[in-house]
């Protein structure tokens, strides 16, 4: 499955323009993430925002600081940046030529991904949604690298825009009470 996805993600993102690629990965996100965190939402009455206790900020432009500036950076920086690099580099040491490199890779995504989620330990389901999300970001920090992009600020982008666009749909939503 993950093969297929990678090969169609290619096939599209032949383009080597950068707001292109920015465009692509902000609409995967609001596809295979955001709309169906809206879904979860409505059908099982599950805010997983609410669980975050940065949500819990009263200050307006604090919280907006933390969630479009301080969190997308920091957590790139931890999650994507340095556990999949620092993974990859260990698997490397220790299994050597015995074990490929997109193999390692895709080793140390998953593990960040695993970490990333266990960082966001409000709930058992919210820790689920975030091993998701990190498998995500991990996959754009593939592509990424791949691309020649900076992986660092493309991911730091991407999760700035989906912490924003998710706050915003529930400022919305409260704001209008509706859906």
């Amino acid at each position: 499955m993950i093969g297929f996805f990678c090969q169609e993600i290619d096939r599209v993102l032949n383009v080597k323009s950068y707001p292109i690629f920015i465009a692509y990965f902000y609409g995967l996100a609001l596809l295979f993430f955001i709309l169906p965190l809206m879904g979860v939402e409505e059908v099982f009455d599950y805010n997983p925002i609410q669980k975050n206790p940065i949500s819990e900020i009263n200050n307006k432009w604090v919280f907006f600081i933390l969630i479009a500036l301080i969190a997308p950076v920091l957590e790139t920086l931890i999650f994507q940046i340095f556990l999949i690099r620092g993974c990859f580099v260990f698997l490397y040491l220790l299994f050597g030529k015995r074990l490929s490199e997109v193999k390692t890779l895709w080793v140390s995504i998953i593990f960040s991904a695993i970490v990333f989620g266990l960082f966001h330990f409000f709930d058992l389901t919210y820790i689920i949604i975030m091993v998701f999300l990190g498998l995500f970001w991990g996959i754009v920090y593939y592509y990424s690298e791949k691309r020649s992009f900076s992986s660092f600020i493309t991911i730091s982008i991407l999760h700035s825009l989906y912490n924003i666009t998710i706050v915003a749909i529930e400022e919305f939503k409260s704001v209008f009470n509706f859906l």
